[in-house]
């Protein structure tokens, strides 16, 4: 995330719609690196997946917004605490859980797909 104003600007020029859809993806990115215990990006693109968060939450439901709310503090928890977090494998899990359920769940509210198989 080298520019943050660029990846803003870029972010909100999709509907709501994509931009959930695009929250979904980062999320689904973040399990599949933990799940492949590729480790080193998680970080930076659970950040990404934050900032996401932040820029959809004017243009989402109240009940959406705190659920999105919950996420993005659970997201900011782990990246601050990465180093310990990268070392234990049951909070590992539970991240790639948390991202799984949560990228599948946003992909549906989008309403860009009809349900995720």
């Amino acid at each position: 995330m080298n520019d943050l104003g660029a990846l803003r600007t870029r972010f909100l020029q999709d509907t709501a719609a994509v931009r959930l859809g695009n929250l979904s993806s980062e999320l689904a990115r973040v399990a599949n690196l933990v799940r492949r215990a590729y480790l080193k990006p998680v970080p930076e693109v659970m950040r990404t997946a934050a900032w996401f968060i932040e820029w959809s939450l004017p243009e989402v439901s109240a009940e959406l917004q705190s659920s999105l709310v919950e996420l993005q503090v659970a997201l900011s928890r782990w990246w601050q605490r990465w180093e310990t977090v990268s070392l234990d494998q049951a909070t590992l899990a539970e991240v790639e859980r948390m991202c799984r359920e949560r990228a599948n769940w946003l992909l549906a509210a989008s309403g860009l797909i009809d349900a995720v198989a």
